[in-house]
């Protein structure tokens, strides 16, 4: 049912599974849906996984939460999705896109302000590992990522692979994550953005930004700031490939 051995993490498969099923009919607008458990056990994955999916399903307007009640099913909002943010890499192997990745930055980093100084003191080291991902020679997305030096030394072999950085995490079999935080933002982008991502200055971009943490840890392991073009499902991919 679920393929733990593809680089789409598990949470983006159980929603896949679970929109599929809403798709089909077999759950229907109103209907609520199986428990967390049931589907933890159901799909042999753990709460956490369930949780990001319900999520991103949540997110888009699929489902809805009621407070000690359940998740139920809801008529979706005719709006973009944010699949892409999630996993780039599966959204462009969906419509037979290959992702490409062109590392700019693989350092040591000093925090000492802005929004990784909320979560991590000042004057901390951690890692920085920037990319730039294409498809099909069109930059999509800016991935900048900060990781500690420990967690670093175990992924730095994959990390500039095509895999997402969230699947070579996830997939740490020793390691548990215990939560994830994130937000999703729409805003114009900076120039360095317009320079990379080659938008115009007045052309919206999608940002998401998302703390991890593992399981007993109160101190994050890794943040990501990933941006992309709004309208990024417009892009002229079919055409390019043809060239």
């Amino acid at each position: 049912m679920l393929d733990k051995t593809s680089y789409t993490p598990l949470y983006i498969q159980v929603r896949e599974y679970i929109l599929n099923r809403i798709q089909i009919g077999d759950y229907k607008v109103g209907d609520r849906l199986p428990t967390e458990k049931e589907l933890m056990e159901q799909l042999q994955v753990g709460r956490a996984t369930v949780r990001a999916a319900l999520n991103e399903l949540e997110h888009e307007g699929h489902v809805e939460k009621r407070h000690g009640i359940g998740t139920f099913v809801k008529e979706p909002k005719p709006e973009i999705g944010f699949e892409p943010l999630i996993s780039l890499s599966y959204s462009l192997d969906k419509m037979g896109i290959r992702c490409v990745n062109r590392v700019v930055a693989d350092e040591p980093f000093t925090v000492e302000g802005g929004i990784l100084s909320d979560r991590w003191e000042p004057g901390r080291v951690v890692h920085r590992f920037k990319r730039v991902r294409y498809g099909e020679k069109i930059p999509v997305a800016v991935e900048d990522n900060y990781f500690t030096p420990e967690l670093y030394k175990r992924i730095a072999g994959s990390s500039g692979s095509g895999a997402s950085i969230a699947h070579v995490i996830l997939t740490q079999k020793d390691l548990s994550v215990g939560k994830i935080d994130y937000s999703i933002v729409r805003r114009i982008p900076t120039e360095t953005e317009q320079a990379e991502l080659r938008v115009l200055p007045n052309q919206r971009v999608l940002e998401m930004t998302r703390w991890l943490y593992f399981e007993g840890d109160e101190t994050p392991s890794n943040f990501v700031r990933f941006v992309m073009p709004e309208r990024f499902m417009d892009y002229p991919f079919a055409a390019m490939k043809k060239e």
